[in-house]
This record gives structure tokens, sequence and C-alpha cells, in this order.
């Protein structure tokens, strides 16, 4: 994985300690920084935050492997399926041919619209790049990777 996307997201987790007392750990974060700044879910709420960046990781896993159809036998899953696969198509990373449960990813990055901006309004990194697979690799990974 690029070590910009990384060197963002620990920048984006200090500031996150500052402003949100920390209350949640590091490996919550990334799935908080997956739903409110990589795909911009507005909702003021942390808790939110975090369950919808799980289940954009989980549709996002099972479209990598192929198993959509196992991932949406539970109505719950199948309803969240369909959401985020809408949010995915807003960013354009999806296509799906005839139906939306057989979707497969159409591009192998996403580009963020979000960036790292100092206290002066500095950005640091505008448009930070990583593919899909390396983003779910890096949802997964225990221990985030130093720079």
């Amino acid at each position: 994985m690029q070590n910009d996307f990384i060197q963002w997201f620990n920048d984006s987790y200090k500031d996150y300690l500052q402003s949100f007392e920390g209350n949640k750990s590091k490996e919550d974060y990334k799935f908080i920084f997956l739903s409110s700044y990589i795909f911009d879910v507005i909702t003021y709420d942390e808790e939110l935050d975090l369950e919808f960046g799980k289940k954009i990781y989980e549709v996002m896993k099972s479209i990598q492997d192929r198993t959509t159809f196992d991932y949406i036998e539970e109505q719950n899953d199948y309803k969240n399926y369909i959401l985020v696969c809408n949010l995915l198509n807003k960013y354009e990373l999806i296509d799906w041919g005839t139906s939306i449960r057989g979707a497969w990813f159409s591009k192998s990055e996403i580009e963020t619209s979000a960036g790292c901006w100092e206290a002066d309004g500095t950005v640091i990194y505008e448009n930070p790049v990583v593919s899909i697979r390396e983003l779910i690799k890096w949802l997964e990974i225990e221990k985030l990777e130093e720079k």
C-alpha cells in the first residue's frame, strides 16, 4: 500500500484522538475512517460511522471474494449489500451487468475526495490513491503498518 495513504490515515487518527478524546481504538477508527473519510458518509455519530464502516468493508470483501450470493442470504446483510453497492456505484467503483447481486469492482483504485489538512489550511495530501484490494487488506491487518 502506498505510504501516503498510511500517513494520511495516521495523521487523521492523531487529529481524531485530539478532537474526540480518543474513545475508539485505532482498529475501530479504521472503519470509521472508511465510512467518514473515504466514502464521505455523514452521520455525526461515531457509533454509526463504525457500524457503517464495518458493513462497507463486509460488502467490499464479499465482492472481492466473489461470495456475494452467500453474503446476502441473511436479510439484513442483503439490505446492507444493496445499500453499499449503491454507495460504491456512486463512486463508479462497481458494475453489475444484469443483477446487482453479482457486482464486481470496475476500477482498481479509489481516489478520495478528502485530504489531510494542516491547521493553517495547507493540504498535506490531496487525493491519496489506494487500490481496493490494498484497502481491504489494510482493514484486515491487526497492527497498522508504520512508515
